[in-house]
């Protein structure tokens, strides 16, 4: 378990650098305007009791037999699972939406996502493909983004 959170805490701090250096993905924003602050939901659940959450931040689950790692980091986003990639952004409206690229057309199940619900332990999103996956928050959405390779330690967890 150690080392599987290890692994998915170097692979977030990859993840999150590859959004700073390489950008962001790009498209038609139409009626939505970036989610350049984070996005949270005012007041408890009543029926759950759980304290809203900020989408911000590494979130994991596994769905189809793989591993996703989704990383959310002001509008930036990368998706992770298996060999593919993907990356874009945040679009805040009425629910945020994930706007996603993925290379080669691998992924396009994952492509564009809805948040449905979000707390301090869980991120639901229903993607376009036709499924909802429930994310588990892996860590908190790095304060400073590193400015080179060399910070990347920085994003990993202390203890």
């Amino acid at each position: 378990m150690r080392t599987s959170l290890r692994m998915t805490s170097a692979a977030a701090a990859a993840l999150a650098a590859t959004l700073v250096l390489g950008g962001c993905g790009s498209g038609d924003d139409g009626d939505q305007k970036p989610a350049a602050e984070e996005t949270q939901n005012p007041g408890a659940d009543p029926e759950t009791g759980k304290q809203p959450g900020s989408v911000q931040g590494v979130w994991s689950t596994e769905a189809d037999g793989e591993e996703f790692v989704l990383t959310v980091v002001a509008d930036g986003v990368s998706l992770v699972r298996g060999g593919t990639h993907c990356t874009g952004r945040m679009m805040d409206g009425d629910k945020p939406t994930l706007d996603l690229t993925c290379p080669d057309g691998g992924g396009e199940d994952r492509a564009s996502g809805t948040v449905e619900s979000v707390d301090s332990e869980e991120l639901e999103v229903a993607w376009n493909g036709g499924v909802t996956d429930t994310y588990v928050r892996v860590a908190e959405a790095p304060k400073d983004m590193p400015t080179d390779l060399g910070n990347l330690e920085d994003l990993l967890p202390q203890g």
